[in-house]
């Protein structure tokens, strides 16, 4: 079996570390939370706070590798994979405009009245749009991001890996991608029982209770970091098989 690059560059050492940084944010943000809650919203949570201009400029710079991984594989004349990174392109950079309401509050941009009704937070969004499945769409890429990986036979994998590298977050990407699924699942379908059965402790809505839904913001930041690290080492995979020049790839053994 080639044990060229490809497979050097990336291994179970980098895998650790990666899965390592995921639960070193997700147990500073917690940390975070419970010992100062007034920095974790003027960090995290409140609008235009460095948290959601952080989490806009990762979506853009996944926006921006996903666009030079499209480049060259529509170069090697691979149509498929190089068509599912121009319009993953396209919706990385979507959502970063989205982050900051397409610069809205920036540019002091009044929200159209045709949104003003339709859109709960009255901006230029469409995630926020009152029809929008906001919740559901979270729910399920986090559940990919974290589960396609452990649940594609290894067989087809390894029939397959060039696609199912391209398109398959590395499982050591899990908490990334499980944060933002687990939370919004949380809101929608475990508080309900939770409370029923414990209490008010485990309501999320309004003010006063450890789980709110600013909190939503944090875990749209691990996602973004999820993203960024999923296109990241992808180009590097490309790199490290020798496609920058365009040319075969030497790893296309693996």
């Amino acid at each position: 079996m080639h044990t060229g690059p490809a497979n050097e560059w990336f291994g179970p050492l980098h895998r650790r570390i990666i899965a390592a940084a995921a639960l070193l944010m997700l147990g500073g943000i917690v940390a975070l939370k419970i010992a100062s809650p007034r920095w974790y919203a003027l960090l995290l949570t409140r609008e235009d706070s460095p948290g959601e201009y952080l989490t806009a400029l990762l979506y853009l710079g996944a926006a921006v590798l996903a666009a030079q991984i499209a480049f060259i594989h529509r170069r090697l004349d691979r149509r498929l994979l190089g068509g599912a990174y121009l319009v993953m392109t396209l919706g990385l950079a979507f959502i970063a405009m989205e982050e900051i309401s397409w610069g809205q509050r920036l540019l002091a941009i009044e929200t159209p009245a045709v949104l003003v009704d339709h859109n709960q937070q009255g901006e230029i969004t469409v995630h926020n749009l009152t029809f929008f499945p906001l919740h559901t769409s979270y729910i399920l890429v986090g559940l990919y991001g974290s589960f396609a990986a452990l649940l594609i036979p290894r067989g087809f994998q390894r029939r397959h890996h060039e696609i199912v590298r391209a398109v398959v977050p590395d499982r050591s990407l899990f908490l990334f991608f499980f944060t933002v699924a687990a939370l919004y699942l949380y809101y929608d379908y475990l508080s309900v029982p939770l409370v029923a059965l414990f209490g008010d402790g485990f309501a999320w809505q309004g003010r006063g209770h450890f789980m709110d839904s600013e909190d939503q913001e944090a875990a749209e930041l691990m996602l973004a970091c999820g993203f960024l690290l999923f296109v990241a080492i992808n180009r590097a995979r490309l790199r490290a098989c020798g496609l920058d020049g365009y040319r075969r790839s030497r790893c296309e053994a693996t």
